[in-house]
């Protein structure tokens, strides 16, 4: 399942930590536009913009509401719950999208992308970038969550403005920085072999349903420069 989920990690215990944050992520929708305390650790950049959406629906006289629809979802023969179906390591940057350099400044390493390893490679001194690519670990998941949860999007006179095609599947992308060994650890091994020494960190929701185009983990030029700078944790 992935170099360093794979080393001590409960993966049926996160599977219930990411279905618990994306209903979390529904009931932030449902509350005031600004109340970021009832959305779940997020990244920033998703988070923003989560707001910015919430708050033009509530300028529009549009209320977000949630439901629980449970007869439908058994219906659907769904079982409720979260599934790693994609792992992907991604050295040399940071969760925070804004302590990244702009996508310019890398080169992308792929070339061991089919055992999920992506390195983005900063083009600094030798030294400094070493410390990049062993320090700066990112770890990002893609979950399908299935859930009897539904968000309901309705007008000032009460009329549903959403489809009524019921969706109770989703895909999400969960990312942590993870926690790195004492560099002694790390001497002489490949990426493939030191990744293993690695700890997960705290998990920040990235993206759900596409909603950020999957938020790249590095931004192209000007845009890198306007990026949110505050840490979500």
């Amino acid at each position: 399942m992935g170099m360093i989920l794979c080393n001590g990690t409960d993966q049926e215990r996160l599977c219930k930590q990411f279905s618990r944050m994306y209903e979390e992520f529904l009931e932030g929708l449902a509350s005031p536009p600004t109340n970021v305390e009832a959305f779940p650790l997020m990244e920033t950049q998703f988070l923003m913009d989560t707001l910015r959406r919430t708050q033009i629906y509530k300028n529009s006289g549009l209320k977000i509401n949630v439901t629980k629809d449970e007869a439908g979802f058994a219906a659907s023969g769904l079982k409720r719950g979260a599934n790693i179906f994609e792992i992907v390591h991604l050295t040399g940057v940071n969760v925070n999208r804004a302590k990244n350099m702009s996508a310019d400044y890398y080169l992308l390493e792929d070339s061991q992308e089919q055992k999920g390893l992506l390195q983005y490679v900063p083009q600094l001194e030798e030294e400094v970038m070493i410390k990049y690519l062993i320090r700066q670990i990112v770890l990002r998941v893609y979950v399908q969550v299935d859930s009897p949860y539904l968000l309901e999007v309705r007008n000032a006179l009460g009329k549903l403005e959403t489809p009524s095609t019921k969706n109770y599947t989703h895909i999400l992308i969960f990312e942590t920085q993870v926690r790195t060994p004492p560099m002694g650890t790390l001497s002489a091994l490949s990426p493939e072999q030191y990744l293993k020494w690695y700890r997960p960190g705290r998990w920040h929701l990235v993206d759900v349903d596409g909603a950020m185009k999957g938020n790249p983990i590095v931004y192209e030029g000007e845009r890198a420069e306007t990026l949110y700078n505050f840490v979500t944790e």
